[in-house]
């Protein structure tokens, strides 16, 4: 067999492995660097590439932390404009239909009397001559003349 691989098939060995230790539930990898097992070194928290891949995992793991954060609150932000939008929208036809509602609700101003002078000279006339409403003639002509002459302007 090559140099690279061992006689037991339970141990690999390569130099293109990096000095670390692989560990798997029955399988175990032996890592070597010009001949000199690493494996130990790969355990050793003193062996100065150990501390530097520890260091680069947590750096790693902190980075990713970082970048999941801010996707989240990229998502959060997304998410929370979206739902003012929204509310924004229903805020707004809320106020179109209490305006509209409003409206429909308000009470026509009372007509105003545009024959009020007529009206009163010949209901006075009447009242004067209840026993001859004809010499009041003159002023039912001038008030029925003021009446169509107001409906037909409005």
């Amino acid at each position: 067999m090559g140099a690279s691989q061992s006689t037991n098939p339970a141990v690999a060995t390569s130099p293109a492995v990096p000095p670390t230790l692989l560990t798997k539930p029955g399988f175990r990898v032996k890592v070597t660097h010009d001949g000199q097992d690493l494996t130990a070194a790969a355990n050793d928290a003193s062996d100065p590439v150990q501390q530097a891949y520890l260091r680069g995992k947590q750096e790693g793991t902190e980075t990713i932390h970082r970048a999941l954060d801010q996707v989240a609150a990229q998502v959060y932000d997304n998410i929370h404009e979206q739902l003012m939008d929204q509310q924004r929208e229903s805020l707004a036809k809320t106020e179109a239909m209490v305006t509209s509602i409003k409206a429909k609700l308000v009470a026509p101003a009372p007509a105003t009397k545009s024959c009020g002078t007529e009206e009163s000279v010949l209901i006075t006339c009447l009242q004067s001559n209840a026993k001859s409403p004809l010499a009041c003639t003159d002023l039912v002509q001038a008030y029925q003349k003021c009446a169509v002459k107001s409906v037909s302007s409005a």
